[in-house]
C-alpha cells in the first residue's frame, strides 16, 4: 500500500468559507503545502479558481485582503478556493510522513501585502495516517478519498501552544483525490503566452520587474525555513478575445479630416524652469503607488532642492531631443473589483500605474496648456474644469425639468453613453484636433512621444503578464488625459450642434443644445425630429474620433409629450425611460424620485455661485398656477 500511494498523483482542494478576526483591521491569509520529510517543492503546482482554471508552479498562494470592521461579523474572501497538485512520491502512507497545509494570517496596513505582520497560523493535515475521518485509500481516480466540510480552525498566535491564544478563526472545506492528469495535460502553460517571453527581450523592464517579484513579499515571515520553489518569470496572461477588437477602437472608418491650423495659442514652449519643476513636485500627492521604476513622490519631496535640480536637467534633455526614458512609456495595470459578479471580466476595473517622474513632467505641460484650452471649451462642458462641476449640471437639468412641468412644455432628453470612451480615442485624430485648437507643434510633439510606444503589463499578486502595446485611447492615470479627452469631446459637440438650432430656448437669442460632463452628455430638444437629427450627427462625428454610442445604455426621456416614434442610432431604437440616473442623480419625469446620497450631501456652501439655490429644490412638482 505504501508503494502504491507513493506512485500516485493527488490534488488537494481547499475552500476558505468564512473567517473572523479578534481585532479590527485588514488581514489576508497565506496557504502553503508543507512536508515533514521533503524540502523539494519544485514539482508542486497550484491554481487559484477565482482567477483561472490553469495550474501554475508554486507551493503557496495568498488570498485577497479583507477588512474586519466589526469583530462580530464573519468575512469572505474573493480569492478563497485553491487546488494544489501533489506529484508522485510527495504523499506516502507512512506514519512518519506528514503532508499538511499551513495557513498563516497576516495583518496589513493597506490593501496590499507590502506591509504585513504575522498574527496567527493553523496546520491542517492533508495526508497523514491520523486524518479524522481516515482517507479512503481504495477510492478510484476522480473520487474523493475524503471530504471534510465546514471544519472550524483557530488561527493560533505565533510561538504559542495555548489554544486560547489565537487571532481569529476560519471555516473551510477540503477534499483530497487522486488525479491522473499532470499539470501539462491540464494546460499549465495557458497562463503564459505560447511564445514564451523568457526566450526574448531579456533586458526589457518587464523582465526586471518579474525577476524582482520572484521572491514573494511574505518570504521570511514564517518560523520554518522556506523551500525554493520553481517559479516561472511570468505566470499570468491576458485572456485572448475570441473575436478581433472593433476597428473603430484603432482606426475609424471615416477619420476626421485635418481641420485648418490657426495661429498658435499663447503658450510657452521653452524648457521647464526650476520654479515649474519645484511647484509640480510639491503638487504631487503622497501615498500613491509608483510605476515600473518604483520611484515614489515622497522621494522627491524629501530633498526638494536636489530633486528639482536633477529633474530640471532631465527635462531639458527631453525637451530638446523629444525622447523619454524607457520607463515612462510603460504602465502597470492592477485590477479593482466593481459591483456585481466578479467572475465577469467587465466587473473589474483596471487601474494603470505610471512613472512618477513622468507625471511631474506632464503636470508641467498641463499647467502651460490648461488655461489656454479652457478658454476654447464650450460653456455646456463642466467636466474636469476649475470652478465647475457636476453640481452645476445637476442643478441646471433639474431646473429645466421643473420649469417644463410648470409651464406644461414638451421636452425630450437623450442621455448619451459611449462604449469605453477614454480607451477608444483615435490618437491620430487627437493630434489633428489639438493642432486645430492652436496648441503649438512643440507641445503636441512632446505629448505624442508618451503614446508612440506605450506598453502595459497586467500585475496580479507577485506576477506580471507579457508587455503589450496600447494603441488607442488616452493614458489612464496621466494628468494630461482628462484635458486631452475634453478637447476631443469639444470638437465632436461643436460639429454636432453647428449646423442649425435644435435645442430649447435658453435666452432671447440663444438655445441650449446639451449639457456635458466629460463624456456624460444630455441632449435637449422640444421636437423628436430635432433630437434624432442631433443624435445622428453625434454618431457620425463621434465615430470619426473612435467613439461609439452604446445603444444598450443610451436612453431617451420625454416630458409632457407622448413620443410617436423611437430615436434610433444606426437603425437601433433607443429605449424610452421614465427616470434616468444622470451624474449619480435620479431624474424622474414627475420629479418625485427619492433623493440619492449625493443630493443629501450637497450643501449650498460647496456649490459654485450660480448653484447656491440647489439646496432649496424639492422633489415635488410645483403647484400649477
Amino acid at each position: 500500500m505504501t508503494d502504491r500511494i507513493a506512485k500516485k498523483r493527488f490534488q488537494f482542494t481547499v475552500w476558505i468559507r468564512d473567517v473572523q478576526f479578534n481585532s479590527l483591521g485588514s488581514f489576508f491569509l497565506k496557504l502553503s503545502v508543507r512536508s515533514t520529510f521533503s524540502s523539494d517543492y519544485s514539482a508542486i503546482w497550484v491554481k487559484d479558481l477565482a482567477i483561472s482554471d490553469r495550474y501554475v508552479p508554486g507551493y503557496y498562494v495568498t488570498t485577497d485582503v479583507v477588512h474586519q470592521e466589526d469583530k462580530t461579523k464573519f468575512l469572505q474572501f474573493h480569492r478563497n478556493k485553491f487546488v494544489f497538485f501533489l506529484p508522485k512520491g510527495f504523499c506516502n502512507n507512512d506514519a512518519s510522513h506528514d503532508v499538511y497545509l499551513l495557513v498563516e494570517a497576516f495583518k496589513t496596513d493597506d490593501d496590499s501585502s507590502s506591509s504585513k505582520r504575522k498574527v496567527g497560523e493553523s496546520k491542517y493535515g492533508i495526508f497523514p495516517r491520523t486524518n479524522k475521518p481516515k482517507a479512503n485509500l481504495y477510492a478510484r481516480p476522480g473520487e474523493n478519498m475524503y471530504t471534510h466540510t465546514d471544519v472550524w480552525t483557530l488561527l493560533r498566535t505565533p510561538s504559542s501552544d495555548n489554544l486560547v491564544m489565537h487571532c481569529g478563526r476560519m471555516r473551510c472545506t477540503a477534499t483530497f483525490a487522486e488525479t491522473q492528469q499532470s499539470p501539462d495535460e491540464a494546460g499549465r502553460h495557458s497562463p503564459v503566452a505560447e511564445d514564451d517571453p523568457r526566450d526574448e527581450e531579456e533586458d526589457s523592464p518587464g523582465r526586471d520587474t518579474a525577476r524582482q517579484n520572484e521572491h514573494h513579499p511574505l518570504d521570511g515571515n514564517t518560523d520554518e525555513p522556506e523551500p525554493t520553489p520553481r517559479t516561472p518569470d511570468l505566470i499570468f496572461k491576458l485572456p485572448e478575445s475570441p473575436t478581433p477588437p472593433p476597428t473603430d477602437r484603432t482606426t475609424p472608418d471615416e477619420p476626421a479630416p485635418p481641420p485648418p491650423v490657426p495661429d498658435d495659442l499663447n503658450i510657452d514652449t521653452s524648457p521647464p524652469t526650476k520654479a515649474e519643476v519645484r511647484n509640480a513636485i510639491k503638487a504631487m500627492k503622497s501615498g500613491k503607488a509608483p510605476g515600473v521604476d518604483s520611484i515614489h513622490a515622497e522621494m522627491f519631496k524629501t530633498n526638494l532642492s536636489t530633486a528639482t535640480r536633477v529633474l530640471t536637467n532631465l527635462f531639458d534633455t527631453i525637451w530638446d531631443k523629444e525622447t523619454i526614458p524607457s520607463d515612462w512609456d510603460k504602465g502597470l495595470i492592477i485590477k479593482i473589483p466593481k459591483k456585481g459578479n466578479l467572475q465577469v471580466c467587465d466587473n473589474w476595473r483596471g487601474i494603470t500605474l505610471l512613472s512618477i517622474p513622468s507625471k511631474v513632467f506632464c503636470r508641467i505641460l498641463l499647467g502651460r496648456i490648461e488655461t489656454a484650452i479652457d478658454k476654447k471649451l464650450r460653456q455646456e462642458q463642466t467636466g474636469f474644469r476649475k470652478r465647475r462641476g457636476c453640481t452645476d449640471q445637476i442643478f441646471t437639468l433639474r431646473n429645466i425639468i421643473e420649469h417644463t412641468l410648470e409651464w406644461n412644455c414638451p421636452l425630450y432628453i437623450n442621455f448619451i453613453d459611449f462604449k469605453k470612451a477614454f480607451e477608444s480615442i483615435h490618437r491620430g485624430t487627437l493630434w489633428k484636433i489639438l493642432r486645430s485648437y492652436g496648441l503649438p507643434l512643440k507641445i503636441v510633439s512632446l505629448i505624442e512621444i508618451f503614446y508612440n510606444d506605450f506598453e502595459c503589463s497586467v500585475t496580479l499578486s507577485n506576477t506580471s503578464s507579457k508587455w503589450f502595446l496600447v494603441k488607442s485611447g488616452v493614458r489612464q492615470g496621466c494628468t494630461l488625459s482628462s484635458i486631452l479627452f475634453l478637447v476631443v469631446i469639444e470638437w465632436v459637440m461643436r460639429k454636432t450642434t453647428s449646423d442649425k438650432p435644435r435645442g430649447i430656448q435658453w435666452t432671447l437669442f440663444s438655445q441650449l443644445e446639451d449639457l456635458d460632463f466629460a463624456d456624460d452628455i444630455a441632449f435637449l430638444s422640444v421636437k423628436l425630429d430635432h433630437l434624432q437629427g442631433k443624435t445622428d450627427r453625434l454618431e457620425r462625428y463621434a465615430k470619426q474620433t473612435g467613439l461609439t454610442i452604446n445603444t444598450s445604455k443610451t436612453q431617451v426621456m420625454s416630458i409632457n409629450t407622448t413620443p410617436t416614434a423611437h430615436v434610433t442610432v444606426n437603425g437601433d431604437p433607443l429605449e424610452f425611460a421614465q427616470d434616468f440616473t444622470y451624474l449619480v442623480i435620479s431624474s424622474a419625469k414627475n420629479m418625485e424620485a427619492k433623493k440619492t446620497s449625493r443630493q443629501d450631501s450637497v450643501k449650498p456652501a460647496v456649490l459654485s455661485p450660480n448653484c447656491r439655490t440647489f439646496g432649496t429644490l424639492t422633489n415635488t412638482p410645483p403647484k400649477q398656477r
